[in-house]
């Protein structure tokens, strides 16, 4: 018989299985949706955390398994935007996008997209890296904000022409009272 040393690799196993499920765990558990896909022709899906269907209601494999996906459900004043945006992620390696995507629920949530491309030793586009975060919150404190902030310009406006036409009707008067 024949003996061989195998701890190493006993243990590089374990390291690995170790890695792979903290791994696991953060993609599950992380606000983030983490995402890939092909650098070719169709750019159809390669990965899709399953966090997914918890932020949006998507069975993670309907991203696998239809490479348009993803395109028909951006929301449609969005898409020629975004779909103009991705290509520059394989001329610059990296782009950040903000958009409209559609819920299960039929609902359309606001996301930041963040991209990376990957490349090959020699430079080949092998496939790009994403993620993606729910930032709907965020876009509504902003809307808010943008109201608040029209509505007080408004008020503004209001008390300015009201302050001019107080100051005016009291110049007569004080001139009056100047001559007197």
């Amino acid at each position: 018989g024949v003996g061989c040393d195998v701890t190493a690799s006993t243990l590089a196993d374990e390291d690995l299985y170790a890695v792979k499920a903290r791994l696991e765990h953060l993609l599950n558990t992380s606000p983030a949706m983490i995402f890939s896909f092909k650098a070719g022709d169709d750019h159809g899906a390669t990965f899709a955390s399953n966090n997914i269907e918890t932020q949006l209601g998507h069975d993670p494999r309907e991203f696998l398994d239809d490479p348009d996906f993803w395109v028909t459900h951006v929301h449609p004043e969005d898409r020629a935007r975004v779909l103009d945006g991705v290509g520059t992620v394989f001329e610059n390696g990296h782009l950040v996008q903000e958009y409209r995507f559609r819920h299960e629920d039929g609902s359309y949530r606001w996301m930041r997209d963040e991209l990376v491309l990957v490349r090959e030793p020699d430079g080949t586009p092998l496939e790009v890296v994403g993620y993606w975060i729910d930032i709907t919150d965020r876009k509504q404190a902003e809307e808010a904000l943008q109201g608040y902030a029209e509505r007080l310009e408004w008020s503004n406006r209001e008390l300015q022409d009201f302050a001019y036409v107080a100051s005016h009707d009291l110049q007569e008067p004080l001139r009056k009272i100047e001559a007197f």
